[in-house]
Parts: structure tokens; C-alpha cells; sequence
């Protein structure tokens, strides 16, 4: 992460509450996503059904916001590539310690995975040697 011209860090909200969908949902009518009332509530409404049918714990609300979170990293890689930059999805960090340096809890989130983007460096071993995957029958079942 040192080496990078840029971290992201992708968070989740915790919790995923009222407060949170309302600011969301007020901050989209200012940016004039809704041209009319009726498809402000009916967004409010979807956006509060999802969240209830993922919400039972706060550990399913988490996991599936994490899941959303993931889905906006698979977006920034396909969109890091298409302009030629490089990127590296982490997992393998100390969340913890992340989110103190960070700050996050006060906050009120908490970090799901970390992205680095920049140039790789001519020394990277791994950009000069052949990538290496299973064969796609292992991986794909194909009908």
C-alpha cells in the first residue's frame, strides 16, 4: 500500500439505519434524481425492503452490505484497467487497526477491503512473470 499513488478504502455503514436512508434518499432528490415525488417514495420504499429483508442480524446486514461494497470494487478494477492504471484488491490487512487510524467507528463505518491503484514498479517480479489459472473446466460448468 506504501508504494501506491492511491489507497481506497471501501467501508460499510453500521449500523445500515433510518437515519442513514433518509440522508441518503434527501441527498439524491437535492442532486434532482427524482424527477417526481412518486418515484422518490417508490425508491425510498425498494431501498427499505432490501435493507429489511438483509437486516435480521446486524451480522446479515453487514455481510450484505459488504457484498455491495464489493460489487463498487469489481467496478473501480474493470474501470482502473479500461485506463490503463493498476490496481490490487486487499483483503489481507489488519481491519482493526484501519479503522482506528482511520477513524472509522466515529464515523460510523467500518472497513470491508482496501484497493491500491498507481503504476507497477519495474521490478515487480510478478509483472514479468506468466500469469497462472486453473483450466477453465475446473472453474466453469458449462451445459
Amino acid at each position: 500500500m506504501t508504494g501506491a499513488s492511491h489507497t481506497i478504502v471501501f467501508c460499510i455503514k453500521t449500523p445500515l439505519d433510518e437515519a442513514h436512508l433518509v440522508n441518503l434518499l434527501n441527498q439524491e432528490d437535492k442532486d434532482g434524481r427524482y424527477p417526481s415525488t412518486d418515484l422518490k417514495q417508490a425508491q425510498a420504499q425498494g431501498r427499505r425492503h432490501f435493507v429489511k429483508l438483509n437486516s435480521a442480524t446486524s451480522e446479515l446486514q453487514q455481510c450484505w452490505e459488504s457484498k455491495q461494497a464489493y460489487l463498487a470494487l469489481g467496478q473501480l478494477l474493470f474501470a482502473a484497467v479500461a485506463i490503463g492504471i493498476d490496481s490490487t484488491a486487499i483483503e489481507g490487512y489488519d481491519a482493526q487497526k484501519m479503522d482506528d487510524i482511520l477513524d472509522l467507528k466515529s464515523k460510523g463505518l467500518k472497513s470491508i477491503i482496501v484497493a491500491t491503484l498507481g503504476y507497477r514498479a519495474e521490478n515487480d517480479g510478478n509483472a514479468h512473470r506468466p500469469k497462472s489459472r486453473l483450466p477453465k473446466e475446473q472453474i466453469f460448468t458449462f451445459l
